[in-house]
């Protein structure tokens, strides 16, 4: 496997940088890590695990047996409201599960325990006492999007348990892949000082660009750089294509405007007791309708039902549009593409109930252009 010193990396980044539009490896998920994996002479070596309806993790090849307790001691970090342990089987061989000290299957674990299993597994892995399995302290390392699936506290908890790695190897090269707003804000703002003096030494941020032609490694978005909010840079980019964008624009803004929608809401609504995001969308429709039908001087029953029922509908089509086209509902399938052409629709409805709720902060919105 090849590796770099640190300045040689930057300079291989850069090289990949001016390359433009690169076609993936493969057109899934994984193509841009495994893309930029070719590209930099890093052999892939991604953690293989086994059927979770198995009930334990084998150790194979250079991945000897990691001890529970060691991974336990993530778990507790990252999952500190939840009962969930490991305990090296009796065969001495994998794990058993446990959840409220019984015994349960690996198939109860959600999405993000999984995940994250996988993940504490592999950073144990980087370091264990084995001279032949450990990876070299100037070794490259790629995690690619590790916050799949978890909720805002184990996302941060997660980004806690990563950079204790990071700073505890400094002479190690870590490549980080995210798509994930608040996993990118905790990075940003960790890592701040360094950018703000474009020292890319130390670290270096770079943002995929994906248009008609393909996609490229590029400079960050300024707004992502300059400013310490995501929503800022989510506002932005939804305020550019509020009147016409592609369906490949649509499958960035119905994720950017989720996240503009949550952040709006839980400054304007008491989240912890209003409930979900269908909760509290239904809220800010009703409180806009409010608003609107108090500055008329006068509405007429059936004016009023117009209204009311126009309202419903509004917040009936942005909840579908939300639950079906955005990454952060695991509960459907596939995104459904016939619903992501009514993006134009869904944000100019956003910043309708903006403006009526809050028109200070629209205005401040409408003049990022200016």
């Amino acid at each position: 496997m090849e590796t770099f010193t640190l300045e040689e990396l930057v300079k291989k980044l850069k090289k990949i940088k001016s390359l433009g539009f690169v076609k993936t490896v493969y057109a899934n998920d994984g193509g841009i890590g495994a893309t930029l994996e070719k590209l930099l002479g890093i052999k892939e070596n991604n953690l293989k695990l086994a059927d979770w309806g198995e009930v334990e993790i084998k150790a194979k090849a250079r991945n000897i047996h990691r001890p529970a307790e060691r991974i336990n001691k993530l778990l507790k970090i990252t999952f500190p409201y939840k009962t969930i342990e490991l305990r090296d089987a009796e065969d001495g061989v994998g794990y058993q599960l446990f959840r409220n000290d019984q015994e349960c299957n690996f198939l109860t674990l959600s999405e993000g325990e999984r995940n994250f299993l996988a993940l504490a597994y592999f950073l144990l892995s980087l370091n264990t006492q084995d001279a032949n399995s450990a990876l070299s302290e100037t070794g490259i390392v790629v995690i690619d999007d590790p916050v799949s699936s978890l909720d805002k506290n184990s996302i941060f908890n997660i980004f806690s348990v990563i950079i204790r790695e990071v700073e505890s190897k400094p002479n190690r090269q870590y490549i980080i892949l995210t798509h994930s707003l608040d996993f990118f804000s905790h990075l940003h703002n960790q890592y701040s000082a360094e950018l703000k003096k474009g020292d890319e030494s130390k670290v270096g941020m770079y943002q995929v660009h994906i248009d008609s032609s393909g996609s490229r490694l590029g400079e960050l978005n300024k707004m992502l750089k300059n400013y310490k909010s995501d929503y800022q840079y989510a506002l932005k980019k939804l305020w550019d294509k509020r009147e016409n964008c592609t369906l490949e624009d649509a499958y960035l803004l119905v994720n950017l405007l989720r996240r503009a929608w949550e952040t709006f809401l839980s400054f304007k609504f008491n989240v912890s007791t209003t409930g979900g995001l269908k909760n509290l969308l239904d809220k800010a429709y009703s409180e806009a309708l409010k608003v609107e039908i108090g500055s008329r001087t006068e509405v007429k029953d059936d004016l009023k039902e117009q209204l009311t029922d126009e309202s419903r509908q509004q917040c009936l089509a942005m909840y579908r549009y939300l639950n079906y086209g955005s990454h952060e509902f695991q509960d459907t399938d596939a995104i459904d593409e016939s619903v992501l052409l009514d993006t134009p629709q869904r944000i100019q409805s956003f910043f309708s109930v903006v403006k009526t709720l809050d028109p200070y902060h629209f205005k401040t919105i409408s003049g990022f252009n200016e």
